[in-house]
């Protein structure tokens, strides 16, 4: 090819005119060309922080590629089942496609941003969707976020090496062991946003109880044993009921040292009704309260996130402003506390950038 063999600073000016999805046809051709795209086009691809594959209905998914602090989408590959008699085969991806055609298409910016699109064999669907995924991986490489969003009825293929997941559980047909295989092969994920009731759907050790951040759509279950099963370190429940003897067990657990260590943040917003007594808690929590005259202890964190059109940052700014607060026996750690009817908030303060709490209490005290 004799491309290879021109100057890199004319190399350079050729590729300027193609967009990221033609550079990643380009790089089909060879590994020599694939890796010289990696090389003097590093920081066009560095542009891109999240990679997001979206499954939709009737077998077709997207890939879309979001750039740095913008909500440009700089990437869309769509992917579209064909029948078997029209397809011919496509080597590089190790996947069917019959024909490769290109378009423009608006996005929220008002910039453009170039589709691609390719028909592929429907029965091949996880093969090609693990494919793509690989070469993309190698492509970008491990620093880029990677994040898979699924649609109602069934379960996105398993690819490895997903930072970020959206995956509706309420209705799928698939066994509790089914979905527990699903999850060991995406695990170690730093955030996890499900929707279903879980107790129903997953095993009570399921390795997903042991991600890091967790986000859950209880769609009106109760959420008590999600709260006992969960490991990690974040748990945002919504659309759900609680018992108070729950909240009570957590925060017991929690201040004795017995249960709950890992968590730093609890979040938990009930269905219409009101399901927690405050007075009933207190009652049974030694929970500690600033005084009227003193300034309310005000906590800000950072939470991730899906990223999308609408959201283009990895994480979303949380708070809680609170004069109830609770000291562990064993370290001296403490947590501020929200307990209304509906909602419920925990934070534990050295997980928070607020290195100030402690010496805020000392003052006030």
């Amino acid at each position: 090819m004799k491309f290879l063999s021109l100057p890199t600073l004319i190399q350079r000016e050729i590729f300027l005119n193609f967009s990221i999805p033609k550079l990643l046809i380009l790089s089909f051709c060879s590994k020599r060309l694939k890796y010289l795209i990696q090389s003097i086009q590093k920081y066009r691809l560095k542009k891109i922080h999240t990679i997001n594959y979206s499954f939709g209905l009737k077998d077709t998914f997207f890939v879309l590629g979001y750039g740095y602090s913008t909500s440009i989408l700089t990437m869309q590959l769509t992917f579209k089942p064909l029948s078997e008699k029209l397809i011919i085969p496509m080597e590089n991806l190790n996947f069917l496609a019959q024909k490769c055609s290109s378009y423009f298409s608006l996005n929220k910016s008002s910039k453009w941003c170039q589709e691609t699109m390719y028909f592929y064999d429907k029965n091949q669907k996880e093969v090609i969707a693990q494919g793509i995924h690989y070469y993309l991986y190698r492509l970008f490489g491990p620093s880029v976020n990677y994040q898979v969003v699924s649609d109602f009825y069934e379960l996105p293929p398993r690819l490895e090496n997903i930072n970020r997941s959206d995956v509706i559980l309420k209705y799928l047909k698939e066994e509790k062991h089914e979905l527990e295989a699903y999850f060991n092969a995406t695990q170690n994920q730093e955030y996890v946003h499900l929707k279903g009731d879980l107790s129903s759907r997953l095993i009570p050790n399921s390795v997903v109880y042991g991600t890091k951040q967790m986000k859950i759509n209880c769609c009106g279950s109760y959420g008590d044993e999600v709260l006992f099963r969960f490991r990690g370190e974040s748990l945002f429940l919504k659309d759900t009921m609680f018992r108070n003897s729950t909240i009570i067990t957590f925060l017991n657990e929690w201040k004795s040292n017995r249960g709950f260590k890992n968590i730093k943040y609890l979040s938990i917003v009930c269905c219409d009704q009101k399901y927690l007594d405050t007075a009933v808690i207190e009652k049974n929590v030694e929970i500690k309260q600033l005084s009227q005259s003193e300034k309310m202890l005000v906590l800000t964190w950072k939470e991730r996130t899906m990223v999308c059109m609408s959201q283009d940052d990895l994480s979303v700014d949380r708070s809680i402003m609170s004069r109830s607060y609770l000291i562990r026996d064993f370290d001296g750690e403490g947590a501020s506390i929200e307990i209304y009817p509906t909602h419920f908030v925990f934070a534990v303060w050295s997980a928070t950038e607020n290195p100030h709490a402690t010496e805020h209490l000392k003052t006030s005290g």
